[in-house]
C-alpha cells in the first residue's frame, strides 16, 4: 500500500526539480513515521532531498553549509559522520564556542508542503504532533554538472574537505588528521604550528598543492584557518 502511494507522487513535479536543480539520477524513496517530539540530530546528507510532508507537522532547523565548522562535526571516519557533535538542544558554548556564530533558518511543515533540502545543508528535524508521517525523495548529486561553475559553492568546499581528511586519513591514520591540518596551516605560516613531523611532510605539501591548485593560494589558505573548522579539527 505504501508503494502504491509513493507510485502516486507527483513524477512530473519531481523531475522539474530534479533538472532546475542539476542534480542527478533519482536514488530512492524513504518513508518517516513518527511520534510527537521524535527528534533526528543535527546531521546533513550528501544526496539532494525533496522531503513530503504526508500526516503531521514537522519542524526543521536549516544551516547553509558554510555553517558546518561551527556544528562541529565528527570526523569522516567516525561512526557518526555528517553528524554535529554540538548538541542543538542543550547547547555547551563552552566546549562549542562556535557554535555562537551559527545562523538557522526555520521551516515549520504541515501535510501537503514539501521542502528541498539541497546535498551538504546541515538540518535538525523534530516531529510537533502525535502521529507524523513523511517521504523523502533522494537524488544524487551531479559534480560534473557543477564543475562547470565559475566559483566553488558551499558544498563543493565541503566535499573537498571530506576528500582532504580521506587522503590524510589513508596516509597517515584518522588519530593523526588533525595534527596534519596543524602542519598545512604551518605551511601557510600560521605561528603556532607544530614541528615539522617528516611522516606528515610528504602528503600534507602533495595535499597543499592540489588545494592550492583548485581554491588559489588564498583559498587554501580560508579552507585551513584556524577557525575554519576544518574537518579534521578537534
Amino acid at each position: 500500500e505504501v508503494d502504491a502511494d509513493i507510485g502516486e507522487a507527483d513524477w512530473e513535479a519531481l523531475e522539474e526539480l530534479r533538472s532546475a536543480g542539476g542534480w542527478g539520477e533519482f536514488r530512492q524513496a524513504q518513508v518517516f513515521i513518527g511520534c510527537r517530539d521524535a527528534l533526528t540530530p543535527c546531521h546533513y546528507d550528501l544526496v539532494h532531498n525533496v522531503y513530503a510532508q504526508v500526516r503531521g507537522w514537522k519542524r526543521f532547523l536549516l544551516f547553509d553549509p558554510c555553517y558546518g565548522d561551527c556544528l562541529y562535526p565528527y570526523p569522516v571516519a567516525h561512526p557518526m559522520d555528517r553528524c554535529a557533535r554540538a548538541d542543538l538542544e542543550a547547547p555547551d558554548f563552552a566546549r562549542f564556542p562556535r557554535l555562537r556564530r551559527v545562523r538557522a533558518v526555520e521551516a515549520v511543515l504541515g501535510p501537503g508542503d514539501a521542502l528541498v533540502l539541497p546535498a551538504g545543508w546541515w538540518h535538525h528535524v523534530q516531529s510537533l504532533t502525535e502521529d507524523s508521517i513523511s517521504v523523502s525523495f533522494w537524488f544524487d548529486d551531479d559534480r560534473p554538472s557543477r564543475a562547470a561553475a565559475a566559483a566553488l559553492s558551499s558544498l563543493d568546499r565541503l566535499l573537498l574537505a571530506r576528500e582532504a581528511e580521506t587522503l590524510l586519513a589513508a596516509a597517515l591514520s584518522q588519530g593523526r588528521v588533525a595534527g596534519a591540518v596543524a602542519q598545512l596551516r604551518g605551511m601557510l605560516g600560521a605561528a603556532d604550528a607544530p614541528r615539522p613531523d617528516p611522516e606528515e611532510v610528504l602528503p600534507c605539501a602533495w595535499l597543499l598543492w592540489r588545494m592550492a591548485l583548485i581554491l588559489g593560494p588564498s583559498g587554501a589558505q580560508r579552507l585551513l584557518a584556524a577557525d575554519g573548522g576544518f574537518l579534521g579539527d578537534p
